[in-house]
């Protein structure tokens, strides 16, 4: 299920939206299917997310083209990486990853 009617905001505004939408429907557990780049910090927020509704959540991340071992030789992976941990400790200090 892809919720894009608004767009989310951030990977925290749809991981709530997500949780709140499969809770209204009974679920008590989802997978999140995302690029295995971002895995980790969309994992930590819908973890979060859904924890806090008493529901579960597992981790499916698909490949990505992206060669992450030599992200450092690479300007868009470099890229990529600078952002991930950026975005990463935007959410550190809000308390919202755990």
């Amino acid at each position: 299920m892809v919720l894009d009617n608004p767009p989310p905001d951030s990977t925290l505004d749809e991981a709530r939206r997500d949780a709140d939408l499969l809770q209204a429907r009974g679920a008590h557990s989802a997978l999140l299917v995302t690029d295995a780049f971002h895995s980790r910090r969309a994992y930590l927020l819908f973890r979060a997310a859904f924890s806090h509704k008493g529901m579960s959540v597992r981790s499916v991340p698909v490949p990505d083209s992206l060669d992450l071992a030599h992200w450092w030789a690479h300007p868009v992976a470099a890229r990529r990486v600078i952002e991930e941990y950026a975005k990463l400790l935007y959410y550190l200090p809000q308390g919202v990853l755990w």
